[in-house]
């Protein structure tokens, strides 16, 4: 059961930090839609593997609300958790 949950977990947060990168297309203006798109997950991808979580969510806009009540600070908070887990 416990397995079951923090699958889901991830794959919640997976969607979310999906979500969030698409939510950053609209703060950007001088290159092509789809390679900021591109720039940003890449940066935002970065930025996990350093293990560097503000830098992360300076991409993820202030209003961003994922599933359920995952909004940006819960966000941010299961980033942490999940680099922390996985030291």
């Amino acid at each position: 059961m416990r397995a079951k949950t923090l699958v889901s977990m991830r794959s919640a947060a997976l969607r979310a930090m999906l979500a969030a990168a698409l939510a950053v297309l609209a703060a950007c203006s001088s290159a092509p839609a789809e390679q900021r798109l591109r720039e940003t997950i890449d940066a935002m991808e970065l930025a996990a593997i350093e293990r560097r979580p503000g830098d992360f969510m300076e991409s993820v806009a202030s209003d961003f609300i994922g599933d359920g009540s995952l909004d940006r600070a819960a966000m941010h908070n299961l980033l942490r958790a999940q680099l922390m887990r996985n030291q």
